[in-house]
This record gives structure tokens, sequence and C-alpha cells, in this order.
């Protein structure tokens, strides 16, 4: 059971990676394993139209609010590629199941200084399909936070868990009411076709939490 929240959990880092850049902190290791094939196809697969994201593998559309910066799968995956081979091997997280962010979007450039820049961030893992323990996103959501009430991630407490729909779709929900960093977290997770779809939401304010759940609740598939 703990390898399988390890796994989760690396998107929870993700989350606090685009905060420690977007505050121009020193870069955070990140240890992801190279997508597959299929994961690459998802990637490749999304495009941004007119403010709508729009990923046809997934069936995946959501609306991006007027002035919020987007950065696409590419220019993370590139990034979280180059941290890798900067933090090398130390402490090396060994996973069998690749994760590939899709896009972020944040309210400011993330080179521009500002107090905090609520953000959030899409991505993407796959090879779960073999186990039935990893097959809805509320069950996602409580080996997450039996893994983090655990002890198995310093710094991170979890709040409450739920389940909650959005375009149809049922999706695990948790909030971090504490994480390493100076911020909060929430994370959306589902299973679309033996994919795992997150969305990590960070923020500081309650309102910053409101303008990112309103760009989650635009949400549709198809």
């Amino acid at each position: 059971m703990g390898h399988l929240s390890r796994i989760l959990s690396v998107g929870v880092l993700s989350g606090a990676l685009i905060v420690v850049s977007g505050c121009g902190e020193e870069s955070a290791e990140q240890v992801l394993e190279a997508p597959s094939s299929k994961v690459r196809d998802v990637v490749a697969s999304g495009v941004l139209e007119g403010g709508t994201y729009i990923n046809p593998a997934l069936g995946l559309q959501m609306r991006i609010p007027d002035g919020w910066k987007v950065l696409d799968g590419d220019i993370l995956n590139d990034a979280a590629e180059l941290g890798g081979e900067i933090a090398g091997d130390e402490e090396e997280l060994e996973v069998d199941i690749g994760q590939t962010m899709l896009l972020a979007t944040s309210k400011f450039p993330m080179d521009e200084t500002v107090e905090f820049n609520p953000n959030l961030n899409i991505s993407v893992m796959d090879g779960i399909a073999e186990d039935p323990r990893l097959n809805s996103g509320i069950e996602l959501a409580r080996l997450e936070k039996e893994y983090v009430d655990e002890g198995g991630m310093p710094g991170y407490v979890v709040g409450e868990i739920h389940a909650e729909d959005i375009g149809g779709r049922s999706f695990g929900v948790l909030v971090f009411d504490k994480t390493a960093f100076a911020s909060h977290q929430k994370k959306y997770v589902t299973v679309i076709d033996g994919f795992v779809l997150l969305a990590v939401l960070t923020y500081s304010t309650d309102n910053e939490l409101a303008e990112l759940d309103a760009i989650v609740a635009t949400m549709s598939f198809d």
C-alpha cells in the first residue's frame, strides 16, 4: 500500500515545484520516470484554443480565465527532465508508473515577483490498469491520505477527502491543511481508461482557492 501511495504523492510534489519556481526559490528535486508512448500521445493530443484547453485523448475540455498564464506539457516536462538530471541519483524514488504534466496555469507570469502566485497543474499517470485498488478517484484519495497520515510525506497534513462530480466524472478530492511549503494545496484525482488524471491547486488564501476551483469546475468530458 505504501508503494502505491508514494507514487500518488509525486502529484503533490509537482504542485509544490510550481510554487517554488513561481516564488523565485531554488529548484526542488523531482524524480519522474520517462513517460510511456501512451502518455506522450496524451500530452501531444492537448491544445489550447481560444482560452480552452482541449485534450481529445482524454475527452477533456477546460476553460482558462482571461489573463492567466499557461505553460504546456512539452515545456513543463522538459524542465522536469532537466531538474532530474541536476538532482542526480540521491534518494531516487523507485516508481514504475510514469507521470507527465499536461499543462500548468498561473494567475501571474512565473517569473514575476508577487506575494503569491496561485496556480493549477494538470498531469497524467499510466500503468495502473492491472491494479484493482486504483480504479476510482476516491480510492486513490483514501490511499494517499492514509500514506500521509502514516508520516509518509513529512510536513504534509491531509484534512478532508470526499468524492465530487465534475463534468459528469467522479473525482476523489483531498485538501491539504499543511504542506512543506508556505501554501495550501487541494488535489482532484480521477481515472480515465487506465490513466490517472490529477489536478493540483496551490494557493494561499480562500479567495485564491475559489478562483482555482472555478477553473476546475469548467472541466467537461466527452
